[in-house]
């Protein structure tokens, strides 16, 4: 399974979603190591799980309360790294450059033709950081994960 050599599929009304290119292949593998990165500086421990990115995720909420910096670079590592962690978690689901009238993104695809799933890491992270939130990775993991379980075919 997979999109393999398609041109592209609509996902959606407006939605195509087609492979990622080398270049945002590159990217994602380059978010990847940010993330270990992040957790590194602002972490407690050596492991690298979600657990470890949200703990270092809330530290640096913190140091951001009191020190703000450009956000950004964090929140595509973290959304990135959740990302990564549904596509291995979730028999067939990849990676996916997605485009439809709000533009370009990279999204986690799966269940083409059931119930052709679409989710933004990034987004889901932007949105914890405009709220505060220190402590949705592992939860917001499980709940995709609950979610999608529900919406597989029997």
């Amino acid at each position: 399974m997979g999109l393999g050599g398609q041109a592209g599929y609509s996902a959606g009304v407006d939605t195509t979603v087609t492979p990622l290119s080398d270049d945002e292949r590159t990217w994602v593998s380059a978010q990847l190591e940010a993330a270990r990165q992040f957790v590194a500086d602002y972490g407690s421990t050596r492991t690298m799980d979600l657990a470890a990115l949200e703990h270092a995720w809330a530290s640096w909420l913190d140091r951001q309360a009191v020190d703000p910096a450009d956000p950004d670079p964090v929140l595509n590592a973290v959304g990135v790294y959740f990302g990564q962690s549904l596509v291995d978690s979730l028999d067939g689901f990849e990676w996916a450059h997605t485009e439809d009238e709000a533009g370009v993104d990279l999204a986690v695809y799966g269940l083409p033709g059931t119930g052709d799933v679409l989710v933004y890491p990034a987004n889901l992270v932007a949105q914890a950081y405009g709220s505060g939130d220190a402590s949705f990775l592992v939860s917001g993991h499980a709940k995709v994960l609950q979610q999608i379980a529900e919406m597989r075919p029997q």
